[in-house]
């Protein structure tokens, strides 16, 4: 069984002469002092009871209830566990279920608790932990310190009803945490009052309702807030913390939240008292970028903003503080393998366009994201295919078949491939290939108003890696009228797709106008912000039924260009809203 260094350096201070083991099994004799696995006790109170300050209790695997408390004349002490899959502490009862009076080391041990109680907590100021290779799991807390320097390393937090790790009572003198996994938690994994703290190389992942880490540095503390990933949270942005010294650092860090919640909070919320710096972060699908509250200036430089809902960077309403982010800035698809594997692929844009006076452990200069830096890992960038077309619409008019798709922003993307057949299920080959378009939309020209046209495509980038096909996209006369011409008349005036989208300079609105009168509908297209105020009118006239195109330009009334950020396209007919919705359009300088 390993004992970390970590431990053996706990043990050596303030140890006695000669340091004893004592022993925990369901199999044991439970003889006092439970000094071998033959004489072992049953219960993980009995033996820390029998322990004497450097002592170390050993726990084999199994189930043990607590709830077990660890005096001060007791400490230090050292718990050791088979393993977090195997050895497991658990209390049915409505209190914390091990309680430290004073310095202990744990490792290798699940704990489960019930309500808003704690596996580890502290009643003593002073009673510094380390805590490695440990799972909570099913508890209120995970571990709550009392103003005490607190080490979580290797650890595993999931489905807490509460923070992970959280300092409620005083301020902590110092903590630490790294290489964690949070994940599905319902409230802010750390949530700490600190003087110094370091936060990296951490996973959190699907969080609700808070941010991942809330750190709230007492006046000239340490903030180090290094390669973490942090994705798929609820609300309340992803990192929230004072900074009130020049040396404090966040960087390297990749952030990526769904844009769909909509709460508008920014992934980084940040106060400083001090002119500071921060760079080498990615921040991708986020309502907002960064959010500085305060009157200094905040420095961002060589980080990556992809596909953020409005502003990349600003200071709160207020606050007279500014924001510099004149270097390196990025607006990239970054590229990443998958939705939660946050590795680069070959040809990213992320690759090598950090900090030039940052390092990555090869030597290379500094990748973006968490994954760089001299905190970071070295690994091969894999050369993957590129994404599989999704989100196929189309709507048909007199010209033809319309086709509309996501756009692929892929760095290395060079152009699609579009099969179509007549009959449904049909396999993709070079013999039903008719188009390869450069864009994320078709106009299929050659038809049949009385046929059904049944579609699948792929993407190909610049080494000739070939996606996967798309879902199959069906466009069939029936839900359609036709005039004696055999021109498609529009049932319902709607917005049909807006695209490309995002935009950088222009953007297309494909839109119906139905005939529901002897004379041509009076049709109103016009976009607004996401505060409801309106941005420009791009249609307001009577339309003959049919299928419109309208471009923008991303200016507004007085031909002033508007800011990054989402806009809403809305279509009315005759004072009326048309269709359900107003359709959601994305603009990125």
């Amino acid at each position: 069984m390993r004992i970390s260094i970590a431990c053996l350096l706990l043990l050596a201070i303030a140890a006695p002469a000669v340091a004893d083991y004592h022993y925990v099994s369901h199999t044991g004799s439970d003889e006092y002092p439970y000094s071998s696995w033959e004489t072992a006790a049953d219960s993980v109170h009995d033996a820390v009871a029998a322990a004497d300050p450097g002592d170390t209790v050993f726990i084999s695997s199994g189930e043990y209830e607590g709830p077990v408390l660890v005096n001060p004349e007791d400490c230090p002490i050292a718990l050791i566990g088979a393993g977090m899959d195997s050895t497991h502490l658990v209390t049915p009862l409505e209190q914390n279920l091990i309680t430290f009076g004073g310095d202990t080391y744990v490792q290798g041990l699940q704990f489960s608790t019930v309500r808003s109680y704690a596996a580890l907590t502290t009643f003593v100021a002073g009673a510094d932990i380390t805590v490695e290779e440990c799972r909570f799991a099913g508890t209120g807390y995970g571990i709550l310190p009392v103003a005490c320097d607190v080490i979580v390393r290797d650890c595993v937090f999931q489905n807490l009803q509460f923070s992970g790790i959280a300092e409620p009572f005083s301020v902590n003198r110092s903590t630490e945490v790294a290489n964690c996994l949070f994940k599905d938690m319902y409230v802010e994994p750390v949530n700490i009052e600190t003087q110094h703290v370091v936060i990296k190389n951490n996973i959190v992942a699907n969080t609700c309702e808070y941010p991942a880490f809330k750190l709230y540095v007492a006046e000239g503390g340490y903030v180090s807030i290094t390669n973490n990933v942090i994705y798929d949270i609820c609300s309340g942005g992803m990192l929230m913390f004072v900074v009130d010294d020049t040396t404090s650092r966040v960087e390297n860090n990749t952030l990526d939240n769904p844009t769909s919640y909509h709460n508008w909070d920014p992934a980084i919320n940040v106060a400083t008292s001090f002119d500071w710096r921060i760079f080498n972060n990615s921040i991708t699908k986020a309502d907002n970028g960064i959010r500085l509250a305060g009157d200094r200036h905040l420095s961002v430089h060589y980080s990556n903003f992809w596909n953020i809902a409005a502003l990349d960077a600003y200071v709160a309403p207020g606050y007279n503080g500014s924001i510099d982010t004149s270097y390196g800035i990025l607006h990239d698809d970054p590229m990443f393998l998958d939705s939660t594997d946050f590795h680069l692929q070959a040809f990213s844009p992320l690759i090598d366009a950090g900090d030039p006076n940052i390092l990555d452990v090869d030597g290379s200069r500094s990748d973006i994201g968490c994954y760089g830096g001299p905190g970071g890992c070295s690994y091969v960038y894999l050369d993957l295919a590129p994404k599989i077309p999704d989100s196929l619409t189309a709507s048909v008019d007199s010209v033809g078949i319309h086709m509309v798709w996501r756009a692929n922003y892929e760095a290395d993307f060079n152009r699609h491939q579009i099969f179509r057949d007549t009959v449904s299920g049909f396999s993709p080959s070079i013999f039903n290939m008719i188009a390869e378009p450069e864009t994320s939309f078709y106009l299929d020209s050659d038809i049949n108003p009385n046929t059904s046209y049944y579609y699948r495509l792929t993407s190909v980038d610049n080494q000739g890696n070939v996606s996967d096909y798309s879902t199959e996209l069906a466009v069939l006369p029936t839900g359609f009228a036709w005039d004696d011409d055999g021109a498609v008349v529009p049932k319902y005036s709607v917005i049909e797709s807006a695209f490309p989208n995002p935009f950088n300079s222009n953007v297309t609105i494909v839109y119906s106008a139905s005939n529901l009168g002897p004379q041509p509908p009076e049709i109103k297209l016009v976009l607004y912000d996401i505060q409801g105020r309106e941005v420009k009118t791009l249609v307001d006239e009577r339309k003959r039924a049919g299928t419109y195109r309208v471009t923008w330009d991303g200016r507004d009334e007085k031909g002033q260009p508007v800011s990054s950020g989402t806009y809403m396209a809305k279509l009315t007919q005759w004072g009326c809203a048309a269709g359900d919705f107003p359709v959601k359009i994305t603009l990125m300088k």
